[in-house]
């Protein structure tokens, strides 16, 4: 599937008035080496006694990850897809912000440890090990 045909399914698909979520799920559903993945989530929020249950699908085809996306409130249903480029953009968003969070857990940890006067591993270097080698010839 290209970009092109995408976007003339997403066209054809609002001129039938079919919504976007039911045509791009029926266009790559028969695709050969299709994989999905589906959750079901219950969120509530206990003040005021609201439940939300999220329906999240991921679709791995060859051109990208396509999302889908149902949550079922009191006041009715909202679906949406979420198309390769944006998942991709989540993606990456989401590996920045861990890889951000470990290197912070990181440093607060050496921080500790050097409050503490432990030494950080320092590996040896050439001039240490010609260091080390002097001294055990000269003994």
């Amino acid at each position: 599937m290209t970009e092109q045909s995408m976007t003339e399914q997403v066209i054809a698909a609002a001129s039938a008035g079919q919504p976007i979520i039911d045509r791009m799920r029926g266009s790559i559903a028969n695709l050969p080496g299709l994989q999905t993945r589906q959750s079901t989530v219950k969120e509530t929020i206990p003040l005021v006694n609201r439940v939300t249950t999220f329906v999240v699908e991921t679709c791995r085809t060859d051109e990208g990850y396509h999302g889908f996306l149902e949550a079922f409130t009191p006041e009715g249903m909202v679906r949406l897809y979420v198309p390769p480029r944006v998942m991709a953009r989540i993606y990456a968003q989401h590996a920045g912000m861990v890889k951000k969070a470990k290197s912070d857990r990181a440093k607060t940890a050496a921080d500790t440890r050097r409050g503490k006067g432990i030494v950080p591993f320092q590996p040896k270097t050439l001039a240490d090990e010609e260091d080390d080698a002097f001294e055990d010839e000269t003994g």
